[in-house]
């Protein structure tokens, strides 16, 4: 028995250096990968910026004077059960809600890089919570920015209402096809509303995901409509307004770290 421990313990010795190496370099590896998310969240958050400054132009204009590849995309993804609903007070509450997305890129945001969370499947880039954004390793990994873009708009939604997601976009999603703009006359009132409207979660007016995806389809990114409708380029009639996107200036990107949470320069 003492030589079976002896054994053990001289083999605890001989390997510990080995351990602390192996360790080391996973620690090390993992700060190099939190560095790189950061970076590359700094890289996002431009365009990201960009595609809501172009939905927030088109919406200015109203219902009734967009034009008419704007309505059709607009009723593509905020009214996609046809419901009729649609008009200038509604779409003046979309862009106040826009509103709220763009704010929430000015204040502090705390985030953390989550290599081992369970919550990071598949293809996942960030998720939210309450009040912290979360980076996925797969957010490494993907070549898409816009998508990048479009998910980090989608992400800060839940931060700026914040909502509960809805059925996500996809092109012959019977679910998404069933949202209407609201979610009825009692998911309007105060308080009880907001419990019902959560519990029910059939309206556009809070889904992160409309956001996300008209922000895309509006930006004037090249192929930008072909993130939702499944084509190689815009289909036939709808219009984009211009955006910056990839160019966005300074103003835009001035994105500064501090400690384990970053906030725009203004």
């Amino acid at each position: 028995m003492a030589r079976k421990m002896l054994l053990v313990l001289i083999a605890l010795i001989v390997t510990t250096p080995v351990l602390k190496s192996r360790l080391a370099q996973a620690t090390n590896a993992s700060a190099m990968e939190e560095t790189l998310a950061i970076q590359e969240l700094q890289r996002t958050t431009p365009m990201s910026i960009a595609m809501i400054e172009s939905a927030r132009d088109v919406l200015a204009k109203g219902w009734s004077r967009m034009a008419p590849g704007e309505r059709e995309t607009f009723l593509l993804l905020f009214d996609p059960a046809d419901s009729g609903e649609l008009n200038d007070a509604y779409v003046d509450r979309v862009r106040l809600n826009y509103q709220k997305i763009r704010d929430a890129f000015d204040q502090e945001i705390n985030f953390t890089y989550e290599p081992d969370s369970d919550h990071c499947i598949g293809e996942r880039l960030y998720y939210a919570d309450l009040s912290k954004l979360h980076i996925c390793p797969y957010f490494l990994q993907e070549t898409n920015t816009r998508r990048k873009a479009r998910a980090l708009i989608h992400e800060m939604a839940h931060l700026a209402f914040p909502a509960l997601d809805r059925p996500y976009y996809a092109p012959d999603s019977a679910q998404y096809a069933a949202l209407k703009p609201t979610a009825g006359r009692l998911a309007e009132l105060p308080l009880v509303g907001l419990i019902v409207r959560e519990i029910l979660r059939q309206d556009t007016l809070f889904h992160p995901d409309a956001y996300a995806h008209f922000s895309v389809a509006v930006s004037g990114q090249p192929g930008a409509l072909a993130l939702y409708l499944g084509a190689d380029s815009p289909a036939p009639g709808l219009t984009m307004a211009p955006g910056t996107g990839d160019q966005a200036g300074p103003d835009n990107g001035g994105v500064q770290l501090n400690g384990s949470s970053w906030n725009r320069r203004h």
